[in-house]
């Protein structure tokens, strides 16, 4: 099995690009270059996903790599990225308020972990079982 061809511009690029060799490729599909546009508007919706789309998008080590092809993959990259940083905000805030609880209460962290979890409920008997 061979190798796959190089693509005309990495040819041109690499300066082996040879007319009489590669002419008849001329008419290969290639990307187009050209920057990405606006962000669709899932993305616009979400102000996390908003940033990042646009820290994406002004970086020029990201530009080369970034077609217009590729605009609902960034889209779907940066919303899964504000679901991540919303998660890890919660999971803070919710330690926040569990460690103020403990300390409303006069207890330390490690004396509320050690606090008694209440007795399971036992369930009455239902008088219908019989029938």
């Amino acid at each position: 099995m061979s190798n796959p061809r190089k693509p005309l511009w990495q040819h041109k690029l690499e300066g082996t690009y040879r007319r009489h060799r590669h002419a008849k490729r001329e008419g290969e599909m290639a990307l187009s270059t050209g920057t990405i546009g606006a962000p669709p508007a899932c993305v616009v919706a979400n102000v996390i996903a908003l940033r990042e789309w646009n820290r994406l998008v002004n970086d020029p080590q990201y530009l080369p790599v970034l077609a217009p092809v590729f605009t609902s993959l960034l889209a779907e990259y940066v919303l899964l990225t504000a679901q991540l940083l919303e998660g890890r905000e919660m999971a803070i805030s919710l330690r926040q308020h569990r460690l103020r609880l403990t300390t409303e209460l006069l207890l330390s962290p490690v004396a509320a972990s050690r606090q008694p979890w209440p007795e399971a409920v036992t369930a009455r008997p239902n008088e219908f079982d019989d029938v």
